[in-house]
């Protein structure tokens, strides 16, 4: 079996397109001539857990202690054999199989009836669907046997996106289907250093950091807390790096068959395979203190900062208010990693940072079962200057506040141009989906120009009048596609459809006061004043 920091199991992709595996070391080996560039699973999920179990190990063995250090190590790395070093430190924690401590494991549990391998996997029918025979569109039995690598990526995945799974079976530390937003820089090492908090900020108190034994970081380690009596685990009762090493539910891996064949998750041969595991319910129950996951923006919910979970539709530029700017009407955070990156752009633009996005993703959960995984790539703006940070700010906000606005317009007037005739006037269930996704490129190419010109008002509130005619232009089509059957299979008086489109261009006039507030524009008498 694998052992999680010896061996080489985490796939990846390097700079000349080669693909193969490698030991968590080695994300920096050959890096001044052929560095590994990303991650390479088979799943999308199985992506964004690695990701998640490479930047806990560097901030759990290897943390910078200052922004300075933070910043000098994006380009001296850390070679590969002292990478190898560091993790000799915690290396007892990470084996896959044996008869000590096993990796997100309780080994205590191995009398539990055996469950099929797929059950790691978090789309997967459960147990009420198969009896009922409602496995309509993800079929049992399509997963019977995971390779040991897949198996420790589909087992870490499980418990960081933590899905509920039934009584006694605890979510994740941030719930069920929390969503996770990463730096991506320019090659794997830079991606996990650019999502490394200096330890200097990590650790909110001395006391915290204090409790640095095994058992306090990786709870699996040591006599695991157990919450069979409804015992809670806080922030304080354990180390804060928990928070990448959290273990809801209690699983354990059967190794007792490992037949040789092809994994049924990423197709290789393996020289064994894992065809079931056992579980309990009663894993680690933490409590809502766990409010400073540092890849995950909160929001504000009645003194409480709760994580943010991914909804229908996605992420679009919606939300880039809470993932890369601060949202004050919603009272949304953004994670502690976006911070720390902003606060040191000075310093990263002296080293010529240039492209720089933000990968955000996760499942759509709905309890326990996954309606739809969600990912997306978000361009990060650097602006060193603090007042033109603020204003680029203020105007994503003013674009995003509009659009919102615009949406609803439409969506109410669509369903006014449809009523009568006994129909209801339904909003169409994928209008909001497409509003968003099909005027995204338009609101990226419009933060570009806007980017290039902070110093200038005018162009400024041009740029904005621009972007709102392009947005009420494009909704328009969407009113009429939406409108257009109504009027083909009659189901409604055309003169409601014709009215609706009225109203709806009337609502979302350019020079309308809801409008000209939305924005922010400029008044056409001050403009003239500007002139002068």
């Amino acid at each position: 079996m694998i052992h999680l920091l010896h061996d080489a199991w985490i796939p990846v992709v390097r700079k000349n397109g080669d693909s193969g595996l490698i030991a968590p070391h080695q994300i920096t080996s050959d890096y001044d001539t052929n560095p590994v560039i990303e991650l390479n699973a088979s799943r999308p999920d199985f992506n964004g857990a690695l990701i998640q179990f490479l930047i806990g190990l560097i901030q759990t063995v290897c943390p910078p202690e200052s922004d300075k250090e933070w910043t000098d190590r994006l380009d001296n790395v850390i070679p590969s054999d002292v990478l190898k070093g560091h993790f000799k430190q915690i290396q007892d924690a990470f084996s896959l199989d044996g008869k000590g401590p096993r990796f997100m494991q309780d080994i205590s549990i191995g009398d539990e009836k055996k469950n099929s391998v797929d059950g790691l996997l978090i789309e997967m029918p459960g147990e009420n669907t198969v009896k009922k025979n409602t496995d309509f569109f993800v079929k049992r039995d399509t997963v019977k046997q995971m390779c040991p690598s897949c198996a420790a990526m589909a087992l870490f995945t499980l418990q960081v996106n933590g899905p509920g799974g039934g009584a006694g079976h605890k979510t994740g530390l941030r719930g069920g289907g929390p969503l996770t937003s990463v730096i991506l820089g320019e090659t794997l090492w830079e991606t996990v250093w650019l999502n490394i908090i200096p330890s200097i900020k990590f650790f909110g108190d001395a006391i915290a950091k204090q409790k640095k034994s095994m058992d306090m970081i990786f709870p699996w380690f040591g006599k695991i807390r157990l919450s069979d009596k409804k015992e809670k685990t806080g922030v304080i009762d354990v180390n804060p790096l928990q928070m990448f090493w959290g273990m809801g539910r209690r699983i354990l891996l059967d190794f007792e068959d490992k037949p040789v064949g092809a994994c049924d998750v990423c197709g290789l041969a393996s020289s064994a395979t894992v065809l079931t595991y056992h579980t309990k319910p009663h894993g680690v129950d933490y409590d809502e203190t766990w409010d400073n996951h540092t890849l995950t923006p909160y929001y504000l919910d009645k003194e409480v900062y709760r994580p943010i979970h991914l909804q229908p539709g996605g992420i679009t530029y919606r939300n880039f208010m809470g993932l890369i700017i601060p949202d004050s009407s919603r009272n949304i955070k953004v994670s502690r990693t976006v911070t720390n990156f902003q606060n040191n752009i000075i310093r990263l633009k002296r080293k010529s940072f240039k492209k720089v996005r933000l990968w955000s993703f996760g499942y759509d959960m709905d309890n326990a079962k996954a309606r739809c995984w969600y990912e997306s790539r978000m361009p990060i703006y650097l602006l060193d200057d603090e007042k033109k940070r603020e204003l680029f700010e203020n105007i994503v906000s003013n674009l995003i506040f509009t659009a919102e606005y615009v949406l609803q317009s439409l969506a109410g007037s669509i369903k006014d141009a449809i009523s009568g005739h006994g129909n209801k006037g339904k909003e169409p269930v994928d209008l909001r989906s497409r509003f968003w996704n099909e005027t995204e490129e338009l609101f990226y190419a419009t933060l570009d120009r806007l980017f290039f010109s902070l110093g200038n008002v005018e162009q400024i509130d041009q740029i904005k009048r621009e972007w709102y005619r392009m947005l009420v232009g494009h909704s328009v089509l969407l009113f009429d596609y939406y409108t257009q059957v109504s009027l083909i299979s009659d189901l409604n008086d055309p003169k409601s459809v014709i009215d609706a489109r009225i109203k709806f261009k009337k609502f979302t006039g350019e020079n309308t006061k809801k409008v000209i507030s939305l924005l922010g524009l400029l008044m056409k008498d001050s403009m003239e004043e500007k002139k002068l």
